[in-house]
């Protein structure tokens, strides 16, 4: 700053005599600040009241107290942290009490719903067994009440005798007549019960191999997303498993316009590989002594039914 200030006061080095300016420097303005003799003698008389005042602002904003940086102060001291009330104690609270019943029971009351229908059956089997234990005294509180009665009733010859009346028979030959005809359709449902786990484990193996190559076909297609459509699902089971068709069915605002796209493009680029194809073929010697001139299409510019006719001509021309 100083030599900043110097050059400019070189300006008044060659301006009149510094009778008046010197004085009123070293006796008027200059008292207080600095005296004449701390000012160099190189400075002109003229120009030293400017120096002494330049000498004077240094001074005062050197010992101006520093302004404190606007900074934010830390402290180290820890943040207070809520208190965590545990749930025990919060949903026995008088405030939350009766909103966790509420809670409690509408939850209940959602999940038991469905097995209201269980329930009623259960009590129909029950009142059944109850009648089949009082009449073959039987305790249906007993821990093996269900051996027990299945016993009784084992020896029980009314019904066989029934049997063997309306069929002309022995006792013994309708109980084993009856036992193996038992046996038969136990061994009939187990076997339709198997062959229809068998069935439905390869409707599943047929169903995947399907959606691998819907998948091939459509990369977004997705065969656990879609299963939770139930028009995917029935159109699957009409189709015997095609995810193709169902998928395309159920997507076909998304599906056709793909397909016709990418049918055009398809077809754009066999048209300009069979024309690149025929524009390649070396002219025969003596047809034409002036080479021909070729003319490029444009074929973004083109529609698909300018393509197919342009493709034509080009087939007619070889």
């Amino acid at each position: 700053m100083l030599k900043k200030l110097w050059l400019n006061l070189q300006l008044f080095a060659d301006g009149g005599d510094g009778g008046d300016g010197g004085s009123a420097a070293t006796t008027g303005e200059g008292a207080g600040t600095d005296s004449g003799e701390n000012i160099p003698a190189s400075i002109p008389e003229k120009a030293k009241k400017y120096y002494q005042k330049a000498m004077a602002k240094s001074q005062a904003k050197s010992s101006a107290p520093a302004k404190a940086p606007d900074t934010v102060q830390t402290t180290n001291e820890p943040k207070a942290t809520e208190e965590k009330i545990p749930y025990d104690d919060l949903i026995k609270s008088e405030a939350y009490k009766e909103d966790h019943e509420a809670y409690v029971k509408k939850l209940v009351e959602g999940r038991l719903k469905k097995y209201k229908g269980i329930e009623e059956q259960l009590r129909a089997q029950r009142e059944l067994l109850d009648e089949a234990a009082l009449k073959y005294g039987v305790d249906p509180n007993s821990e093996n009440f269900l051996g027990v009665l299945r016993e009784k009733m084992a020896e029980d010859d009314s019904y066989y005798e029934k049997y063997a009346m309306d069929h002309d028979m022995s006792v013994e030959e309708a109980r084993r007549l009856v036992t193996a005809e038992r046996r038969v359709r136990q061994y009939e449902a187990e076997d339709e019960a198997r062959k229809n786990e068998e069935q439905m484990r390869q409707h599943i193996l047929q169903l995947r191999q399907n959606a691998e190559r819907t998948k091939a076909r459509f990369p977004q297609f997705d065969l656990e997303t879609e299963m939770q459509n139930e028009k995917f699902r029935k159109l699957c089971a009409v189709n015997n498993g095609d995810t193709t068709a169902a998928y395309m069915a159920c997507h076909w605002e998304d599906v056709i316009p793909a397909q016709v796209q990418m049918a055009s493009r398809k077809i754009q680029e066999q048209t300009a590989q069979a024309v690149a194809a025929n524009m390649a073929r070396p002219v025969e010697n003596g047809i034409s002594a002036q080479a021909p001139s070729v003319v490029q299409q444009d074929f973004r510019k083109m529609n698909l039914q300018q393509i197919r006719q342009y493709a034509e001509e080009q087939r007619k021309k070889r």
